[in-house]
């Protein structure tokens, strides 16, 4: 219906883009959310319809412009829902597109102190134990994520965030138990969030799934991701590869993972695709090790290592394994 309003030429109410390029959003056609929330932005919608084109921007790779975007409000001046909405948003930017750990960390630690309001803090909390799990301080983050699960009132996105850092923290322990019964947790509330969360939520529990051994099960839950995104999304696509690999790796696949690979790095070959891009080459360069290509994975290796010495940590423990596969 949004849609047709805006090819009609119709005055509409920006409140009625806002939820039509969020539902755009989580369906993961990206160009017509952009095209919707740019439309939302025109009608006065707003931090609300500026925060939703951030992010078609940020899934299209223009995280430049996403950034600029953003920028653009003063957080001195926003409410605290608003400064909750902008902050995670900032956040995902800085996290996955720019890889810049300290920033998104710095962001994080502003909200925590500026944040009261029940329902933003949770979501807060929430970010901040997916934060942990990527700095590798597992037990806080298991710890962390727990406590917003605990919150029967916590809202779908503080519950998703939670589970993806609390859900991956314990698969990484070895507590697969633990990691699905906060996996289910997620399942609850896999309607109600965006894309991004979305996939990171099915990036922990096939991670989960494949170190525990069940293949057909992380196979299972890698091809709901596959289906659902279209070929022309090509990072949505790209991510969606990642999921599917890693179980090929899981079952010594490596021939078709390569392959798979190969294509999702030359997808996300960009500066603002670093941290998307860095579980792609780093099953990659398993593969490459596991095909005794070494003269393809050692630079790629190397490479890996330079990353996680600079702030993926999260990613110490399987680039030291590839380090000894190599």
């Amino acid at each position: 219906r949004a849609e047709l309003v805006l090819d009609a030429d119709i005055p509409t109410d920006a409140t009625v883009l806002v939820r039509a390029a969020e539902d755009a959003i989580a369906l993961t056609n990206i160009t017509l959310a952009e095209q919707l929330a740019r439309a939302a932005v025109s009608r006065g919608g707003g931090l609300p319809a500026s925060e939703l084109l951030a992010r078609t921007l940020l899934w299209q790779d223009r995280t430049a412009e996403s950034e600029a975007i953003l920028l653009s409000f003063d957080p001195a001046e926003l409410s605290e829902l608003e400064l909750a909405r902008w902050g995670i948003a900032r956040i995902a930017n800085l996290q996955w597109s720019f890889g810049d750990t300290d920033a998104a960390a710095e962001i994080l630690t502003m909200l925590q102190q500026r944040i009261t309001h029940p329902s933003a803090r949770l979501v807060v909390d929430g970010i901040a134990a997916a934060l942990l799990v990527l700095d590798c301080r597992l037990e806080e983050a298991v710890t962390l994520a727990q406590q917003v699960l605990a919150e029967p009132a916590a809202p779908p996105a503080a519950v998703g965030w939670a589970v993806f850092g609390g859900a991956m923290a314990a698969a990484l322990m070895g507590r697969t138990a633990d990691a699905a019964q906060l996996v289910a947790r997620g399942h609850a509330v896999n309607d109600k969030i965006d894309a991004l969360l979305r996939f990171l939520l099915a990036f922990g529990e096939v991670r989960a799934l494949t170190l525990a051994g069940d293949f057909d099960g992380a196979q299972a839950r890698s091809g709901d991701i596959v289906r659902i995104t279209s070929p022309g999304q090509y990072r949505a696509r790209a991510m969606a590869n990642v999921l599917a690999a890693t179980v090929e790796l899981g079952r010594g696949q490596l021939h078709p993972a390569t392959a798979r690979l190969e294509d999702t790095v030359a997808a996300l070959d960009t500066a603002s695709a670093a941290s998307w891009s860095f579980p792609a080459r780093l099953l990659l360069a398993q593969c490459y090790c596991g095909l005794g290509r070494c003269a393809e994975a050692a630079p790629l290796i190397a490479d890996l290592r330079e990353k996680v010495d600079c702030g993926a940590t999260m990613f110490d423990a399987p680039v030291r394994l590839a380090e000894a596969w190599l």
